[in-house]
């Protein structure tokens, strides 16, 4: 991911408005707010980054749902894999690890993707997906956990404490964040000494050829 990733930023989502409807191109967006907590990787110097992206409201009120594209929850912090240059839906990492949310309960801090996922390190494989701990979360947790309403992340984990059987060193945020800081290391020493993309935050308009008609207006919540 490192090899396509232009940043990788430690963001909270400070402020989301879910109804920037594009009036030009009549295209819901959803415009957030990230305050940046730390930059692993790559260069930015402002203290906050507004990233626009495709979905939303429309002004009539259905939601247009975009498949693939993550969800973001006020006051959430999260790991985001943001790659440089253009894009057209979003500026994140087509990857399940693109984007992985922090959830703290019980004093357990740990990281899920945007499936709902628990992450975790291994020394062979780098970040992977634990699907021991998701068959235990899955059903009734990952449903709630990208809904555009807030989840009870802290009444569902406490209803459920088998979730924290799995929990061990390796997925704890601590050691995650650890783990990747050291590939950012190992990478940062091989890597092109060429100038990265630079960091968009708009959607460049999609071609009139392959824009869909509005048949995904009422697919949303």
């Amino acid at each position: 991911m490192l090899v396509e990733s232009a940043a990788v930023f430690l963001a909270t989502v400070d402020d989301m408005d879910e109804h920037a409807y594009d009036a030009d191109e009549k295209q819901p967006k959803t415009k957030i707010t990230f305050k940046i907590d730390e930059v692993l990787y790559g260069t930015y110097d402002e203290p906050s980054m507004d990233v626009t992206i495709r979905g939303g409201f429309y002004p009539s009120g259905p939601y247009l749902d975009i498949s693939g594209v993550p969800k973001f929850s006020m006051g959430h912090q999260y790991l985001l894999f943001y790659h440089g240059g253009e894009y057209f839906i979003d500026p994140f990492i087509a990857s399940q690890l693109g984007v992985l949310r922090k959830v703290t309960s019980d004093s357990r801090d740990f990281f899920v993707d945007r499936e709902g996922y628990l992450i975790s390190t291994s020394k062979f494989h780098g970040l992977q997906v634990s699907h021991r701990a998701a068959k235990s979360m899955k059903a009734a947790y990952v449903q709630q956990m990208w809904q555009h309403a807030s989840f009870p992340e802290d009444e569902f984990l406490t209803q459920k404490p088998a979730v924290f059987e799995y929990l061990d060193q390796s997925t704890t945020t601590d050691n995650v964040l650890a783990h990747v800081r050291k590939r950012i290391g190992k990478f940062a020493l091989q890597a092109s000494s060429s100038a990265p993309l630079p960091l968009h935050t708009t959607p460049q308009p999609i071609p009139e050829d392959q824009m869909k008609p509005e048949e995904q207006k009422d697919g949303g919540q």
